[in-house]
């Protein structure tokens, strides 16, 4: 019986003059498949956090940008997008 590996699953996290990538199932992936993510992040100059499972790109990318590279890349994952709003944490810092 073929063992199936699952597909990373991204959360794509919009901030305001940066974005941040979730991998929410990363514990799941194959040890091939977390080097591949790291390389893919090492490669852009970004950095990839272990303990919260998410990795930076310093560039500034829009979500319609970042499909648009692990298209071009070949990189199969599921993703989705979320947008933190920036008004109303900044509502909360100041209380």
């Amino acid at each position: 019986r073929d063992f199936i590996m699952p597909k990373p699953r991204f959360i794509f996290i919009k901030q305001s003059n940066s974005f941040s990538v979730y991998a929410k199932n990363l514990e799941e992936l194959s040890i091939n498949q977390v080097h591949n993510i790291e390389t893919f992040v090492k490669i852009r100059q970004g950095y990839f956090n272990f303990e919260t499972y998410t990795f930076a790109i310093y560039k500034k990318l829009e979500y319609y940008e970042f499909v648009k590279l692990l298209d071009l890349l070949h990189v199969e994952v599921f993703l989705q997008e979320d947008i933190l709003d920036i008004q109303s944490s900044a509502k909360k810092c100041k209380l």
